[in-house]
């Protein structure tokens, strides 16, 4: 997941508009933005003249108040949150003035809580606010909603709410299908002592429940003692089932294996609940590459079908090179169950491989049609080239002239203009929130055309223009990306796709594993591969993130060897788990992807191999010629000898 950086970060490079020369007005914005975060009133107040017409002018006025909040007078903030009332530019503002009014102001502390949205706030505001009348039952009991959304949470909440949580519980509040739907929270987040405590508050007949949760939480296992849970009901018996079950098939799947037809017999689970438990089962399994998960797979398609048990399904017999069942199992779906490219794909594929060639080649025909993982599979099954299906937007007038006459518009640019990315990104999303769906493809365009690449890519998947290919794959930072593909021997459409899957060339993007910029590359990981301290920013600075995203690329290949494939998965997934997860026996790559135990490393090599098809592609086609890293990619075997068999070359090898 990623989040954006601080309200200055750098902008977009040379690439971007955002880097050209600054207006006087722009120039003065931000000279005086940093001023007030020296202390400078008086550039403050020097300014606003200069500034009056300047759609930033609320922001320098926020970043006044929120400076000098505590020096100003009351009035001065109140008119402010008034004036921008509900923007939620103004969040922290208000979040700060009512934590400032909490200790010191309760009157107008509850005025103001009652004008704030709740999301904008926390559990201490909530429980202050709450706290200034907990004797009065009917005014606390308006609010009990709330105040059991604060008390469901997997461990203990903030001191200050308890003398709340201890009125609302003396007013009945705290019902025993509460207490009980916590401790079930907390099971599931792990913290099984916290039961303890949770127990006591239940009935004296209701604590065996709580007791058995405890259990079961602390030992999953003891599911298998489920004759003995004579005192439970069968609504909680099955949630305590269901809950200790899949606990159990994930750290323990022998035992569960054992154990499942007793206890989801013994439980009188229904149908859902079995069929849930069966794929889950059928699907560790399979993980494993555990030939028990035939029967397994087969016990829950008899009950319901998913896409996940599909495609499991169709997992399994690609691991077990099982070409004739898989192409019984997907011939006896329903219509709608076949249709997606990855089924289709593997259908025709083993139609080929069992020599039923021109029903193959039919089907690898329509499938190469369309432009996806699958579909470039397809075309290379057949010896053609891939195929883009490329349609340009073309921006109608009247086009230009809604956006570019949109407040909202102009404000977003010139947020981006200054710097101010995550303010920049916050307005062009109310842009677009309110935009019939042609004006919102013209805008992506638009964002493209003047260099706002991750808007302009993410507002083609949020409009459906999936088929402009130039704006959701844009060759940017071309110098950076084609410097460092030369320095550490790596191809640029390679470096190009890792960095759109990335962060879509967000230079500011963070994840929310602290990865940084274009590449997302963690800060542990910089200074390692660099050998030095790296500044986080140079982590986001375009040029030199992408030269580090190189060199961990080239790093990776002392560790799964050259193979492209290899380091893509490692790049998301780890180096180590990489390792694990080769064959002793070789595997062609297309089976070894679909085998990786991970779901978001397994779409991310897919991605990755699929966009750098499109970059090779795109570059080819302006003249640069980059033969794709993956065009080989049916003809490729995967091994724990590939580790052995291939270079493992890169510049820092003797490390």
């Amino acid at each position: 997941m990623l989040i954006v950086g601080p309200a200055f970060a750098v902008s977009q490079s040379s690439n971007s508009s955002a880097s050209a020369a600054l207006t006087p007005q722009q120039a003065l914005y931000k000279k005086t933005y940093q001023d007030i975060q020296s202390g400078d009133r008086k550039a403050y107040w020097k300014a606003q003249a200069e500034l009056e017409d300047y759609p930033l002018l609320p922001y320098l006025h926020r970043a006044y108040i929120q400076k000098f909040m505590r020096s100003l007078p009351a009035t001065v903030v109140e008119q402010y949150l008034n004036d921008y009332s509900q923007d939620p530019f103004i969040k922290t503002i208000q979040f700060r003035y009512l934590a400032y009014l909490s200790t010191r102001n309760p009157r107008k502390f509850a005025q103001w809580y009652q004008k704030t949205p709740s999301d904008w706030l926390n559990a201490s505001l909530h429980c202050r606010y709450l706290r200034g009348f907990s004797r009065n039952k009917s005014k606390l009991m308006r609010y009990d909603s709330l105040i059991n959304s604060l008390w469901q949470k997997p461990a203990s909440q903030l001191g200050i709410c308890d003398p709340v949580f201890s009125r609302w519980r003396s007013y009945g509040g705290l019902t025993q299908e509460r207490i009980l739907a916590r401790i079930k929270l907390v099971a599931k987040q792990g913290h099984p002592k916290f039961i303890a405590y949770l127990t006591t508050l239940l009935s004296k007949e209701a604590q065996y429940l709580g007791r058995l949760w405890g259990q079961v939480a602390n030992s999953p296992a003891y599911i298998a003692r489920i004759a003995d849970w004579q005192k439970a009901d069968t609504f909680n018996q099955q949630a305590i089932v269901m809950f200790g079950l899949e606990r159990l098939i994930w750290h323990d799947v022998d035992a569960a294996t054992r154990h499942i037809h007793l206890v989801t017999n013994k439980a009188q689970l229904k149908s859902a609940q079995r069929f849930y438990l069966y794929k889950t089962l059928a699907i560790r399994l399979a993980l494993l590459q555990d030939k028990r998960a035939k029967h397994w797979l087969e016990a829950a398609a008899k009950l319901d079908m998913r896409d996940d048990l599909r495609d499991w399904t169709v997992s399994y017999w690609i691991q077990q090179k099982n070409w004739t069942e898989l192409l019984n199992f997907v011939s006896a779906l329903p219509q709608k169950w076949q249709n997606d490219s990855r089924t289709r794909f593997w259908f025709a594929k083993s139609l080929h491989l069992t020599g039923q060639n021109e029903q193959a080649k039919t089907l690898f025909n329509s499938l190469a049609n369309t432009r996806s993982y699958y579909g470039f599979l397809a075309s290379d099954e057949l010896g053609l080239p891939i195929q883009l299906n490329h349609q340009s937007i073309v921006i109608p007038q009247e086009h230009f002239h809604i956006i570019e006459n949109d407040k909202a518009f102009q404000t977003a640019f010139e947020l981006l203009a200054v710097g101010q990315l995550q303010w920049a990104r916050s307005k062009w999303h109310e842009f677009l929130t309110n935009l019939p769906n042609p004006v919102g493809k013209s805008a992506g365009v638009l964002a493209a055309q003047r260099g706002w690449y991750d808007r302009a890519v993410f507002a083609m998947a949020e409009f459906g223009a999936l088929s402009e290919t130039q704006v959701r794959f844009p060759v940017v930072y071309k110098d950076a990306f084609f410097s460092a593909a030369e320095q550490y021997n790596q191809a640029p459409s390679w470096l190009l796709a890792v960095a759109r899957r990335e962060s879509a060339f967000a230079p500011d993007a963070r994840s929310t594993a602290n990865a940084y910029g274009v590449m997302q590359i963690l800060p542990s990981t910089a200074s390692y591969i660099a050998q030095r301290d790296v500044a986080r920013a140079e982590l986001t600075d375009p040029t030199a993130n992408i030269a580090l995203g190189a060199q961990y690329l080239d790093y990776l290949s002392t560790k799964v060897s050259t193979n492209q494939v290899l380091r893509t998965a490692a790049y998301n997934a780890g180096w180590r788990r990489v390792i694990n997860w080769l064959p002793q026996e070789p595997v062609a790559a297309i089976q070894w992807i679909e085998s990786i135990p991970f779901k978001e490393t397994r779409a991310y090599v897919k991605a990755v191999i699929a966009y750098e098809r499109i970059y090779a592609k795109h570059l080819t086609n302006e003249g640069k010629i980059v033969p794709s890293s993956f065009a080989d990619l049916s003809q490729m075997m995967i091994s724990q000898d590939t580790l052995t068999t291939q270079e493992l070359g890169g510049k820092l090898a003797k490390r």
